[in-house]
């Protein structure tokens, strides 16, 4: 039978002594922590100061030699509800280069729609993304048409009244712009960083249309994010394109709240100034800083409009899911708050 041996006084005092050793060690290692944390939130904060000062400085210089545009009037609101009164609704139109097929030899159509809707009490700013090809009623049309003709038509505020009616909620304001000011943003920011889900490739030489990207995590130039916007030759057709759309705003986001990013915010004014049609009065830089801040410190997520394909293909929303998501994104005023 083994004899269990008891440790010697001086073996204990060594293994006392460890422990206060071993706690000055992990509050060593925290204090380290922390002061290399505190050091990099300095530093950071030094950093933004320097770029904030920087584009201010661009910008103020740039605002002396570029007289701002006349600002275009705001939409009339055609739903009044107080539910709404702490949001602003923006309207965002990527516009077509390509003529409208069956309605003229020329003319420009909405490609892609965006509702961005800022929650002023919350600070939260959410997404919602619409299919081009749902029908519905248009002003001054006698056959319900497709959501992108609405630019064709009657432009900017035409596809707003309509959006408006369709989601039953006011929007006033609105951004449109065409491929060519996406694709000069796109390359100012330095790219935009995605996995593109499969090869995509598609020749269209009378549309202009040429569409090579491999498969894979990749920095989409401004044309490559053009290419990659445009396919829609898979088994979900334009749908497949909102769920790319979506996909690449995300992206965009991510990379326009990054600090690579302020410096360049002189050049993007330059580029919106030049290139959008917009009712929004662009551009105070500290406006611009204070929305990114808000992106940076909330959650956001782009959705769809519910809905499914018709015997045409074409995307009818699902009424009921659609009144659950704008309620969601509105949620309706009480009694006693209306009060």
């Amino acid at each position: 039978m083994a004899v269990k041996k008891n440790p010697s006084p001086n073996s204990t005092k060594k293994i006392r002594r460890k422990k206060p050793l071993i706690r000055r060690i992990k509050l060593g290692r925290l204090f380290l922590v922390l002061l290399l944390g505190s050091g990099i939130v300095y530093g950071s904060y030094v950093a933004l100061s320097e770029v904030y000062n920087f584009a201010s400085l661009k910008y103020a210089q740039y605002k002396e030699e570029n007289p701002s545009k006349p600002t275009k009037p705001p939409i009339a609101p055609q739903i009044i509800d107080k539910r709404f009164e702490n949001y602003t609704n923006i309207l965002l139109i990527g516009i077509d280069d390509q003529p409208v097929e069956g309605i003229g030899e020329s003319g420009r159509y909405a490609d892609a729609l965006m509702l961005i809707s800022m929650d002023h009490t919350s600070g939260q700013v959410r997404f919602l993304a619409l299919p081009r090809n749902i029908k519905t009623t248009i002003a001054g049309r006698k056959e319900p048409d497709y959501l992108s003709f609405t630019y064709y038509y009657g432009g900017s505020p035409l596809t707003v009244n309509t959006v408006s009616q369709l989601l039953n909620i006011p929007i006033t304001q609105y951004i449109a712009l065409d491929r060519k000011a996406l694709s000069k943003f796109v390359d100012t920011i330095g790219g935009v960083n995605i996995y593109v889900e499969r090869d995509m490739n598609y020749e269209d030489p009378a549309g202009g249309t040429s569409i090579h990207l491999k498969k894979g995590y990749q920095r989409l130039t401004g044309d490559m994010s053009q290419q990659y916007l445009r396919f829609r030759t898979d088994d979900l057709g334009d749908i497949g394109r909102v769920h790319r759309q979506q996909k690449f705003a995300e992206a965009l986001l991510e990379k326009l709240i990054s600090i690579e990013t302020l410096p360049t915010l002189p050049t993007i004014i330059t580029i919106f100034n030049d290139n959008l049609d917009t009712n929004i009065n662009l551009i105070d830089i500290s406006s611009i800083i204070d929305i990114l801040d808000t992106l940076y410190t909330n959650k956001f997520e782009i959705q769809m409009l519910p809905g499914n394909f018709g015997p045409g293909g074409d995307w009818i929303p699902d009424k009921a899911r659609v009144e659950q998501t704008i309620n969601e994104m509105f949620p309706p005023v009480s009694e006693e708050t209306a009060q």
